[in-house]
């Protein structure tokens, strides 16, 4: 009855220990690339076809995607990104939350790496990014307002590294 018992509560102990390991998806840095890769719907790149940052990079650098789902609700949003940012150094990232067959765009920033956080405003977490340049670190900290990520912080620092 005991090594039952125990048996039972180191179980419970795995089970525990693995969904805390999934409660924040990863953080995504631009050299890096996807791990779960997915391609690019078309109705994706029909959301993106009034952003300048996306039609203006489309046809000239690689994009690549995955699926994350950021809120939690089962749905997973669509991350995709570009080498094509404003620096040699930065990269663009967009979030598309999926709306039936349609996407919406709900974030876009051009960084080196984009940080999911533990908190979460209207269900979806905090977003920070950060990047720097020989001279300069530029940080930036997003929340989404219900319908989108809208800038909430933005400060840099002298590289000093």
């Amino acid at each position: 009855m005991r090594s039952a018992f125990f048996v039972l509560m180191i179980t419970l102990a795995l089970v525990a220990s693995m969904s805390a390991q999934k409660t924040k998806p990863a953080d995504f840095y631009g050299e890096e690339p996807f791990r779960n890769r997915t391609a690019i719907p078309n109705a994706a790149i029909s959301a993106l076809q009034n952003d300048k940052n996306f039609t203006d990079c489309w046809n000239f650098v690689p994009f690549e995607a995955t699926s994350v789902d950021l809120n939690r609700d089962g749905v997973k949003e669509l991350l995709i990104k570009s080498s094509c940012g404003n620096s040699a150094t930065s990269y663009s990232f967009w979030i598309l939350a999926r709306r039936g067959r349609t996407f919406k765009p709900v974030f876009f920033t051009a960084t080196m790496a984009i940080y999911i956080g533990n908190k979460k405003v209207k269900g979806y977490p905090d977003i920070s990014a950060s990047g720097c340049t020989a001279n300069t670190c530029f940080f930036q900290d997003f929340s989404f307002n219900g319908d989108e990520y809208i800038l909430k912080r933005e400060w840099t620092r002298p590289n000093v590294d």
